[in-house]
């Protein structure tokens, strides 16, 4: 008799074994890819604030840094490309995301300590996907110094975690 003579239940796994681990990975994975979609449509949405933020600040550094005004234009929309006279990486693009904001926020100028020259520029930016799957997310400016924070948007106020 050979040393490695298999018998003839141990030849492998019958279909109905088969069948079973498979339904189970497809449950699992039923169960699982609407959380990852989620977490990934998040993600999107909080590196566009990201983005915007650090646009924003920035040109709010390079005003300070180089003593003259900063011009950053903010454009409304999905796929909204960001453009300012003094971003050392040059226009920024923020894509698959709506960007809202009030008409006072469509172009904000630094001036050489980093304050928003208009006072009047203030108020909420608004991202949001284009499909409405995800809560809001918001970037909040602040008169005067240039402040800026970044948060759940509720319908009318831009709240931190």
């Amino acid at each position: 008799m050979p040393l490695f003579a298999a018998h003839k239940r141990d030849r492998g796994f019958t279909l109905i074994e088969t069948l079973v681990v498979v339904m189970i990975v497809g449950i699992l994975a039923a169960i699982g890819i609407p959380s990852f979609l989620a977490m990934q449509n998040n993600k999107k949405l909080e590196n566009a604030v990201v983005k915007v933020e650090s646009a924003l600040k920035g040109a709010q550094q390079t005003a300070m840094k180089n003593s003259k005004d900063c011009i950053v234009t903010l454009p409304t929309g999905s796929d909204a490309q960001l453009t300012s006279n003094c971003l050392a990486s040059g226009d920024w693009s923020i894509s698959g995301v709506n960007l809202t904001r009030p008409s006072s926020l469509a172009t904000l100028t630094f001036d050489f300590k980093g304050r928003i020259n208009n006072p009047g520029n203030q108020g909420i930016i608004v991202l949001s996907l284009p499909d409405g799957s995800m809560p809001q997310k918001c970037l909040a400016i602040s008169t005067g110094i240039g402040l800026m924070r970044s948060g759940n948007y509720d319908g009318s106020n831009c709240n931190t975690p």
